[in-house]
């Protein structure tokens, strides 16, 4: 009886950590959007063919973002860093099918009339890791974290 009070105690308080976690990423998801959408909602973002769904885009690509950039480091849980790999490998399939390029931001240049060389300003962007010219640099610290997970989900 003790064991499984113990045992649905632990399950609890790991979901309760990786709802946290997740919530935390979520919110670092919200403050790029907010920054890249403010920076360019008179400039880049001002002409854009069905401005809503281009905006769902753009939210969806800064939290996805986030969660690639900080899953590795935050979260604790094997199941969502399960995901968190599987979403890594679909994420580098799709540049590579996209010839390097995210597919959403593909969507949000082409709906507001954007060149190919403009990056949507997440974290990466932000620090300077992101760059056209370096790219990959980037694809380097993906997989690095794609690896790092996985470490964390055999120990």
């Amino acid at each position: 009886m003790s064991n499984t009070r113990f045992t649905m105690t632990h399950i609890k308080n790991d979901i309760i950590s990786s709802i946290k976690e997740l919530i935390f990423i979520f919110v670092i998801g919200i403050i790029f959007y907010l920054n890249d959408y403010e920076t360019g909602k008179n400039t880049l973002y001002k002409n854009c063919e069905n401005h809503h769904i281009t905006q769902l885009y753009l939210f969806l690509h800064h939290i996805l973002t986030s969660f690639f950039i900080f899953g590795w480091i935050l979260i604790s849980n094997k199941f969502i860093l399960k995901i968190y790999i599987i979403s890594i490998i679909i994420a580098l399939i799709s540049q590579y099918i996209y010839r390097g390029e995210c597919p959403l931001t593909t969507i949000v240049n082409k709906n507001c009339n954007l060149s190919k060389r403009n990056l949507l300003r997440d974290f990466l962007f932000v620090t300077g890791i992101k760059s056209i010219d370096y790219i990959h640099i980037y694809y380097i610290c993906t997989i690095i974290s794609a690896i790092i997970a996985y470490k964390k989900i055999v120990n």
